[in-house]
């Protein structure tokens, strides 16, 4: 009986446990189709194929490929937006009137059958637009489209239809049956990237190099402060024994002059204590620490800042 249970409990585990490796062997295969979208898009961009390689950017910009890659490709699919140029096909006729039955072809390849003013985004590199009415091609312009280049104007006239001369037939492209939506646009060879496993995150910054000027002046200056502390204590003690001659008659510059003689002691005592912390604070601690030292009535003020 012991042993049944034990074999019973064993299935029910089994159970339960297929369906979670089942969703992690699915959540593996996505990752990894997004990482080959990834590194498709990037051979895809450097072949200058930039409409193909948004269409892939885009398909791995989703919450499910991960935050890092998410944002990798969020971040190329904007690069890349920006890069691609676009044209804005014009036809007049032979009075100035924009023409807007006109079907205009990139390469062989249909890029409108109607003009509408709106720009139409495409890849850069040279090109050959053809314009056309029904069967009659009446312009050729070979252009060569910048990356980054938008609203680039394609002008064309439309001639008088007693000028309108039939071009022979091999001088037209050959007629393309399908649809605008289903025709294709050529591909390039796409060069491979070697993968080299997941997309490694980015190297955290080096951190800033510590000052080594810095803290040893202060050092030494903070030693000159309490050594001439010191020795201003040391004065105002004795004219402040001599004044005792001369008590309660003193005259009140001698009285000041030892009230000065104080007053600079506290303020280099203050100063040369606060350049010390900071001397060594600099020297053998944190580097990103600002101290501000400013004298003050008595002393010295001593402001530090970092991060602790």
């Amino acid at each position: 009986m012991p042993a049944a249970r034990i074999g019973a409990a064993m299935i029910v585990a089994l159970a339960l446990a297929s369906p979670a490796r089942g969703d992690a062997t699915s959540r593996r295969r996505q990752r990894r189709a997004c990482q080959d979208a990834y590194h498709d898009a990037l051979a895809l961009e450097a072949a200058a194929q930039l409409g193909e390689a948004k269409r892939l950017l885009r398909t791995c910009a989703q919450q499910k490929c991960g935050v890092f890659l998410e944002h990798q490709c969020t971040r190329r699919y904007g690069q890349v937006d920006a890069d691609m140029p676009s044209v804005v096909p014009l036809v007049l006729d032979d009075a100035g009137t924009p023409v807007t039955e006109v079907t205009v072809r990139m390469d062989g390849v249909v890029l409108a059958s109607e003009l509408d003013g709106h720009a139409l985004s495409i890849d850069p590199g040279l090109h050959e637009f053809t314009f056309e009415t029904g069967d009659h091609v009446f312009a050729r312009r070979k252009t060569l489209v910048l990356q980054g280049q938008r609203n680039l104007p394609l002008r064309a006239s439309l001639p008088a239809a007693s000028e309108r001369t039939r071009p022979p037939e091999d001088a037209r492209p050959p007629a393309d049956p399908r649809s605008p939506a289903d025709t294709p646009r050529p591909r390039r060879a796409i060069p491979r990237v070697a993968r080299l496993g997941p997309v490694p995150p980015p190297e955290p910054s080096p951190p800033a190099h510590r000052s080594s000027v810095a803290g040893p002046l202060l050092l030494g200056v903070g030693l000159l402060g309490l050594s001439g502390g010191a020795l201003l204590t040391s004065w105002g003690r004795k004219d402040n024994q001599l004044l005792a001659g001369c008590s309660p008659m003193c005259s009140p510059d001698a009285v000041e002059h030892i009230h000065q003689l104080y007053l600079a002691a506290d303020v280099s005592l203050g100063a040369g204590l606060a350049a010390l912390v900071a001397g060594a604070w600099l020297t053998w601690g944190r580097s990103d620490t600002v101290v501000e030292v400013q004298p003050g009535p008595g002393g010295a003020l001593a402001n530090v800042r970092g991060a602790f």
